[in-house]
């Protein structure tokens, strides 16, 4: 039996406002030039990853493997796990600096987040989402 690698990765991209199709074509791009393979995309139900100029990215690039959560389903998603994870031990935690934001807590915590592949896996691996069992 081969080895198959598994590599799991947390990518993000922060805005201060809502994105667009745009926005989510742009950072799809970027995962694919990053990335080597399938990559798997666990996404939500909302209107702008169903948006026709996302889906034609989609259909031009078969190594992208979307995966959608029911409609209204936070709690089937490991994003809100990550979340949670920062809120219970760094983000929410910290006070602010003087002239220091929210978003520069997050953007200093994130790639610590990245460099644990464990911890990564634990969010994939709780039991109500469970999208890995190995």
């Amino acid at each position: 039996m081969a080895p198959r690698r598994h590599r799991f990765g947390l990518y993000f991209d922060l805005h201060a406002r809502n994105i667009t199709g745009t926005e989510v074509i742009t950072f799809l791009r970027q995962l694919l030039r990053h990335l080597r393979g399938p990559v798997v995309l666990l996404w939500d139900g909302g209107k702008i990853h169903r948006r026709h100029d996302v889906q034609c990215v989609l259909r031009r690039h078969p190594r992208l493997e979307v995966h959608r959560f029911p409609g209204y389903a936070p709690e089937l998603n490991p994003d809100e796990l990550v979340w949670n994870y920062m809120k219970r031990t760094g983000t929410a935690r910290r006070p602010l600096a003087k002239g220091q934001s929210l978003q520069d807590n997050i953007e200093a915590d994130m790639p610590q987040i990245q460099r644990n592949p464990g911890l990564v896996k634990s969010f994939f691996r709780a039991p109500y989402v469970a999208y890995i069992t190995d």
